[in-house]
């Protein structure tokens, strides 16, 4: 019997490919040719999926559709996949509430097992490339808070200090763990080659000319970690040389660990 028919004539393979340029009219000659040249590696392109998103700086905020695309499932605009991971994580939070009601039958430190596993994940996912304000990183904190004290059965009019409430379920405030995603992700970037997508963006960011924007400067990724650096006494990130000074020590494992340990020992904001 020849076992060939079992083998499918097609093969669909499903993902995301972007393309980037600051010329939008090579972008519109490339369109057409796109499915010819994947084609020829038996890869199918869905036309009808195609997403044209311009990046760009606007007076308002709200003019900035780019910050509702969603890439990797992550929108690109910082507060939208926030906001957009909170609604995610309560609506997994209520999913298991048969289970977070039954504090007699699965003990607390179970309940919190299935909470770091299932709930902490999904808030997080990506967290180490959020640059968040101070305001809304105290706002992720007490969304977690409410959530442990929901957990644990904590209402009014019990009360319970922030602090002894992480001591009872073991974590961290989530601003300190958005803060060690965050230097964990910047020293994985700094180990990549030069010729990598994000090596070439820092690059990029940090040789452009300074530009002026009317009204109070935005927080972003660079100005965070600038940020941790400078409120932990290590330094700063303004410059390239700044750049390349954590470069040369994201490549020694030991130093660059002392400094993330320095970085994120800093006192918290409660």
């Amino acid at each position: 019997m020849d076992q060939s028919i079992n083998i499918p004539f097609e093969l669909v393979y499903a993902d995301d490919t972007d393309f980037i340029s600051l010329s939008r009219q090579w972008l519109t000659e490339l369109e057409p040719v796109i499915d010819h040249t994947l084609g020829q590696w038996a890869l199918r392109v869905n036309n009808t999926k195609t997403e044209w998103t311009e990046l760009g700086r606007s007076v308002d905020r709200i003019d900035e559709r780019w910050r509702t695309s969603r890439k990797l499932g992550s929108l690109l605009g910082d507060i939208e996949d926030v906001t957009r991971r909170r609604q995610l994580a309560e609506a997994a939070f209520r999913s298991m509430w048969s289970l977070w009601k039954r504090r007699g039958l699965i003990r607390e430190p179970l309940r919190m097992r299935l909470y770091c596993a299932f709930i902490m994940p999904i808030l997080l996912y990506n967290s180490g490339t959020w640059g968040l304000t101070v305001a809304s990183e105290r706002s992720l904190d007490a969304f977690h808070r409410r959530q442990l004290r929901s957990l644990l059965g904590i209402t009014w009019p019990q009360k319970i200090s922030n602090l002894a409430l992480y001591a009872r379920c073991g974590v961290e405030p989530v601003s300190d763990l958005i803060r060690n995603s965050r230097w964990s992700l910047f020293g994985h970037v700094l180990r990549l080659g030069k010729d990598t997508p994000a090596r070439l963006s820092m690059e990029q960011y940090f040789q452009a000319p300074e530009g002026r924007y009317r009204g109070r400067p935005r927080v972003t990724l660079p100005i965070k970690l600038h940020t941790d650096l400078s409120q932990s006494n290590n330094g700063h990130l303004r410059s390239v040389e700044d750049l390349r000074r954590l470069e040369r020590i994201a490549v020694d494992r030991p130093a660059w660990n002392a400094l993330v340990k320095s970085v994120c020992a800093h006192p918290r904001h409660e």
